[in-house]
């Protein structure tokens, strides 16, 4: 079970009623890992709190895509409003 990533060291200490160093005498010598090689166990919170950032993230990069598109838009609108008006907007209303 160690081996295959089902159980931690920590939970079969527990399970058994036995200690860790006994585990890890006993992963040494008839494990089927090698010695400096390890089995990674991901947690169901790693997995959830991974996807919630992922989901983050893209709701983070549809915000900057959205505001992008919304400057690009008032940039064009001012461009119009300087050649309609003959006048350089930007520069008239410009805060000091």
């Amino acid at each position: 079970m160690l081996e295959q990533g089902d159980i931690t060291p920590t939970e079969l200490c527990k399970l058994y009623g036995m200690a860790s160093s006994t585990i890890y005498r006993w992963k040494k010598k008839h494990g089927s890992l090698p010695a400096n090689e390890r089995v990674v166990l991901e947690k169901d919170s790693d997995r959830y709190r991974s996807s919630h950032l992922l989901k983050h993230i893209k709701e983070l990069e549809a915000m900057v895509g959205r505001t992008q598109m919304e400057l690009s838009y008032f940039r064009a609108v001012i461009q119009q409003a300087n050649q309609v008006y003959g006048t350089d907007i930007e520069k008239k209303f410009k805060k000091k």
